[in-house]
């Protein structure tokens, strides 16, 4: 992952690989993305995203990734992850 994909200022008490899997998600290119599922798999990374939501995302970016990305297809809580509805 690119360091400025994962980087934050105070990233709280949040697991490493929590952490740098939503940061990934939401901040890095989906060539990143790719990496990131190739090295921990997809099953792992949707696991992370379903069971450890992190309020990072906007709604667009939340639906594409969920919907797209990962192929979800449980109704998740958006509050969980939207950090802005507008």
């Amino acid at each position: 992952m690119k360091q400025s994909v994962v980087w934050s200022k105070n990233k709280g008490k949040i697991d490493d690989e929590v952490y740098e899997t939503h940061q990934t998600l939401m901040y890095g290119e989906m060539e990143d993305v790719k990496k990131m599922v190739q090295a921990k798999g997809i099953k792992r990374v949707k696991d992370i995203f379903i069971k450890k939501p992190s309020k990072v995302y906007t709604k667009p970016a939340f639906n594409l990734i969920a919907k797209f990305v990962l192929d979800v297809r449980e109704k998740l809580d958006i509050n969980k992850y939207v950090k802005s509805l507008y």
